[in-house]
């Protein structure tokens, strides 16, 4: 059982930081296509559009870090293992000798 739960934790940390830092670059290439666009029609609001765009990706940075941060618990800091291991004791861990 605690090779399950350790098999689930690594795939919930790789789904979480993978999936998390694709929405990011998504994010960013997105917002970055669309401040660009906007410098180009309005030079004149480019200091303005800069700004806000700079703001925008500092947010979604720190969606990343938060994904960043959770996986790093799902894999080093995780107390479920050592939760459902003290409920349930495992037999494979214990030497069953039958005579």
């Amino acid at each position: 059982m605690a090779v399950e739960l350790f098999a689930s934790s690594a795939l919930g940390a790789g789904l979480s930081i993978g999936l998390g830092a694709m929405g990011v670059g998504l994010g960013i290439g997105i917002a970055s296509s669309k401040a660009l666009e906007g410098i180009a029609r309005q030079p004149d609001a480019e200091a303005k559009i800069s700004r806000n765009l700079l703001i925008s990706i500092v947010f979604m940075e720190a969606v990343a870090i938060y994904c960043l941060v959770i996986s790093l618990i799902l894999l080093f800091a995780n107390p479920l293992p050592a939760q459902m291991k003290a409920l349930f004791p495992s037999t494979d861990t214990a030497v069953v000798q039958t005579h």
